[in-house]
């Protein structure tokens, strides 16, 4: 089977456009910081549309006023909004990046409610009764993604506890005492938990509070992070759960906007926003919080073969009781059937090679555990109400 994924900047089936005759077209990369997948996507459509791309200033945090440029993406903190207001007065197309928005320039910006919904989904699907979000830092992003958690929760009828160290003493808002307050926030929440930091760093911080407070992670705190950063998901205390979030198409989508506006396309009323990828799974969410025995190997079954051709006779096999009395349980604990988790696992998987890769549907059929490509037409449609080919053309 062919698994090649569409290369990257290209999944959209756009095509960047040059101008006419053999001038290039000079981008300013306004960015007040590096973010390596966010330069990489801009990178990545700057190279099919011949740009020249100056990006100097996510190194230097300076920008380089004085450049002559014949558009500007830009992403600034409020401090450097004098540097902003210079920039749009060299009348040139900008497209803003940031959440966070005083201006009416046209935005490319991520799903912040989507992130925060899918970490809730996924800790969800561990069988977590209680929930926290955990606020390191105030703003419109972090908002956000606590709005998507926290209606997810509740809506799943569980408990949201908020862990807000903005609203913390300021001498606890540093070092080691922020450390220490944060170790007797998580202690005085429920156990098990399911808890979400708005970013990966957050999320870092959360495992090493745990740590401190001899508190076990995945077993009495699961913790999923945002961003899929790779060395602080991958080198913390504990391999982090995280939500992909998808930057690269931030960037590379970013640049698309931009040049349309260049070629006079109008800017859209509303922002382009990023869906998240999916979830990236690592150690600290690799636990069932079910006491009960039965169903939690069922689900471990149902995990590890959803993508074979399992059927409901195989998962009670595995839970070692009764088809009835294992149905009644998982209505009981996780309030679906046996056959709602298998499905919604293996629609997760096909909505991601569905946008990751040109496989032919029968072959992503097979790939999730679908008898054939009509099987899996019939069910994706019916539980989204789009066939995989309009999901794959709108993404």
């Amino acid at each position: 089977m062919n698994k090649s994924r569409i290369p990257e900047g290209k999944a959209r089936a756009r095509t960047a456009v040059r101008p006419s005759g053999s001038v290039r077209r000079r981008i300013l990369l306004a960015l007040g910081w590096y973010d390596y997948e966010v330069n990489r996507g801009v990178a990545a459509y700057a190279r099919e549309a011949h740009w020249i791309l100056n990006d100097m200033a996510g190194h230097t945090r300076e920008i380089p006023l004085h450049w002559r440029c014949d558009g500007v993406l830009v992403s600034l903190p409020k401090k450097l909004e004098t540097d902003l207001a210079y920039l749009l007065r060299k009348r040139v197309p900008v497209v803003d990046l940031r959440a966070e928005n005083g201006t009416k320039l046209p935005r490319v910006v991520l799903d912040n409610e989507a992130i925060g919904r899918m970490a809730a989904e996924h800790l969800l699907s561990r069988g977590f009764s209680d929930f926290a979000y955990y606020q390191a830092y105030a703003g419109r992003v972090e908002e956000d993604r606590m709005t998507g958690f926290r209606r997810a929760v509740e809506k799943a009828g569980k408990k949201f506890h908020h862990l807000d160290m903005t609203s913390a003493p300021r001498v606890c808002r540093r070092g080691e005492r922020r450390l220490a307050h944060l170790a007797e926030l998580i202690a005085a929440l429920p156990k098990p938990v399911g808890v979400m930091g708005q970013y990966d760093v957050s999320a870092s911080e959360v495992a090493m509070a745990c740590e401190r407070a001899s508190i076990p992670v995945p077993e009495h705190v699961a913790v999923v992070g945002a961003d899929n950063d790779p060395i602080t998901s991958e080198l913390g205390v504990i391999p982090l759960t995280s939500v992909d979030t998808d930057r690269f198409r931030h960037g590379y989508e970013a640049a698309a906007l931009l040049d349309r506006l260049l070629n006079g396309e109008k800017a859209p009323a509303q922002p382009v926003r990023i869906p998240p990828k999916g979830v990236v799974l690592r150690k600290s969410t690799g636990v069932i919080a079910i006491k009960n025995l039965h169903v939690s190997r069922a689900l471990t079954f149902i995990w590890e073969h959803f993508m074979e051709p399992i059927q409901i006779k195989d998962v009670v096999q595995a839970s070692e009781i009764s088809r009835r009395l294992l149905f009644t349980l998982f209505r009981q604990h996780l309030n679906c059937t046996i056959m709602d988790e298998i499905t919604r696992l293996r629609i997760l998987r096909a909505k991601a090679l569905l946008k990751e890769t040109d496989d032919k549907t029968f072959a992503i059929a097979l790939a999730c555990g679908f008898s054939d490509a009509r099987h899996l037409n019939k069910t994706f449609q019916r539980e989204t109400g789009m066939t995989p080919t309009d999901y794959r053309q709108s993404k």
